[in-house]
């Protein structure tokens, strides 16, 4: 029999999942006061599919006769539009440092029609069907860890970018810290007391957990920024699994999209591309280390993929 928190955690992913259909059923004013004045929207439709949020594509006309697209994102509730808000400050922050890279965010708010509905707009690029090539991403991936430092030095980011379910009471912490270990360990937490949220507790589980937080996390984070090691915190995307990733079919350069992004350890992104189930798997890792090589302690690597994984 499920408790009250469980109860509760399944009634907030419930909510999260039914955007109302209307919602996509039109195009709110709040988003088209957004587009290039004197535009024209001709078409709009659903494009895709994602878990947590309707997309659309819409279809415009700028007043001189150029015809632009875009892509749009609609969820609701409080959790679901700082979701939205911390993906578009993701996408601001790497498409400043690399524009090919992501698509270009256009606006994030509420509907004026409905203020619990809230959208992100970007512009729409067209992809082709297959994941990036090997050649391609782990470079581009590298060169974004590589120029994107943290501006002020630390670990963290200025706002929540993580789940929607991690956000309110579960709260998932993403503020800024001089410890990457400690960043690690407060965006660790919530995950755990979420996961028990929804299945309830388990007297083993919660042995391991403090196993983790009081041996396991220290011992592989720890050398990272002890004596002569000191890792600096990179922009990552945060949630870089093959089904974030496309290829660009006009240019074949590689694309990345919904981002969840802070500063971290760079091998953060990489925790995904060690699953054997996923398309991007160990060999775009191997070139990847080509153009950013692994940090000290080395012998501890696979180690700290496997922590990543979380």
């Amino acid at each position: 029999m499920e408790d009250e928190n469980q109860v509760k955690a399944r009634a907030l992913v419930e909510r999260l999942l039914s955007v109302p259909e209307q919602a996509a059923e039109f195009i709110d004013d709040n988003v088209s006061s957004a587009l290039p004045p004197g535009s024209t929207i001709v078409e709009f439709g659903p494009h895709g599919t994602a878990y947590w949020t309707k997309t659309l594509e819409i279809k415009a006309i700028q007043a001189s006769g150029t015809p632009l697209k875009y892509f749009l994102k609609v969820n609701h509730t409080h959790a679901g539009g700082q979701v939205l808000e911390g993906e578009f400050a993701s996408l601001e922050a790497i498409h400043r440092l690399l524009p090919d890279f992501v698509p270009k965010p256009i606006a994030q708010g509420s509907y004026a029609s409905d203020p619990d509905v809230h959208f992100l707009l970007m512009e729409f690029l067209d992809l082709r069907g297959d994941v990036p090539d090997v050649d391609s991403l782990p470079a581009k991936l590298a060169e974004m860890h590589l120029k994107g430092t943290s501006p002020n030095g630390k670990f963290g980011f200025h706002l929540h970018t993580g789940p929607a379910f991690l956000q309110g009471k579960y709260g998932q912490s993403i503020t800024w810290s001089s410890s990457w270990e400690a960043l690690f360990t407060s965006m660790y937490i919530p995950v755990f007391h979420w996961e028990q949220s929804m299945h309830g507790k388990d007297d083993e589980m919660q042995t391991l957990f403090k196993s983790m937080i009081e041996k396991v996390i220290p011992r592989l984070l720890r050398p990272l920024e002890t004596g002569k090691n000191k890792i600096r915190p990179c922009l990552l995307h945060g949630d870089l699994w093959d089904g974030n990733t496309g290829t660009d079919a006009s240019t074949e350069s590689p694309l990345i999209f919904d981002p969840a992004s802070f500063y971290g350890h760079n091998e953060y992104d990489l925790a995904p591309w060690n699953l054997p189930r996923h398309k991007i798997y160990r060999p775009y890792i191997r070139e990847y280390q080509r153009h950013f090589e692994r940090a000290d302690p080395k012998e501890d690597y696979e180690d700290r993929l496997l922590l990543y994984r979380q």
